[in-house]
């Protein structure tokens, strides 16, 4: 992961995306690279759902249900209503 954080590669939500596509035979690397676009701000919910819909061909339910349990508590706190 620290190669990764030093990395100047300019990695963007299309890009992210590839890669967990290109790397989805392989799930921990697939997870490490959605970890990595996650840290740098990539993680949109086209990604989220690919990395989802990897672990789960992998039989890595734990992984799929915890990351879904993290999209649910972001989205909770985005809707969030203001009060005056």
């Amino acid at each position: 992961m620290a190669s990764l954080e030093e990395s100047t590669f300019d990695l963007n939500n299309d890009s992210l995306y590839s890669l967990i596509w290109g790397l989805r035979e392989e799930w921990r690397l697939a997870f490490l690279a959605f970890k990595w676009g996650e840290r740098r701000g990539c993680d949109d919910q086209k990604a989220c759902d690919l990395m989802i819909w990897v672990l789960g061909n992998h039989q890595k339910f734990n992984i799929a249900w915890c990351l879904i349990r993290d999209m649910f508590h972001v989205s909770r706190i985005l809707e969030r209503p203001c009060f005056s």
